[in-house]
């Protein structure tokens, strides 16, 4: 198991790195027993799904039920995925354990609007809580049980 601090995750605290592509870095933060997910760059469909597969690995290897799914890093996106993550990946998500996401994105971006699509149309009790910053996500996962 390698523990590492993360260059781009704006948080000090330790992550072991569980996945890495030019397009997502996947860690699992061992102290506070969440995933870090920091999506970077252009995304494409492909790319969208890719991730999300490396995600659920990433929650049944770790048994952890919380996420922040970092948008920040962001450049751009050309992908038609707001029905599959809402109807196809969110469920199966939860079915893998996830319960809790700090979805992190810039305010007025192209990513504000799509995730208020999925938000719109997911049918899971996953309860999620947008951001626009990681260290106020990291405070609210710490407080849910």
């Amino acid at each position: 198991m390698q523990i590492i601090n993360p260059t781009i995750a704006p948080s000090p605290i330790n992550h072991r790195l569980l996945f890495k592509e030019d397009f997502i870095s996947i860690y699992h933060n061992v102290p506070d027993a969440w995933i870090y997910a920091d999506w970077t760059g252009f995304q494409t469909t492909h790319t969208i799904k890719a991730g999300a597969e490396l995600l659920l690995k990433a929650f049944e290897e770790t048994q952890v039920y919380k996420l922040i799914n970092d948008n920040t890093h962001l450049t751009g996106m050309r992908a038609n995925t707001i029905e599959w993550i809402a109807m196809d990946l969110a469920p199966r998500l939860q079915k893998a354990g996830l319960q809790y996401v700090g979805w992190i994105y810039k305010t007025n971006s192209f990513a504000e609007a799509s995730i208020d699509n999925v938000l719109g149309l997911s049918q899971t009790e996953i309860i999620v809580i947008v951001f626009d910053n990681v260290n106020m996500a990291e405070k609210w996962l710490r407080s849910v049980r």
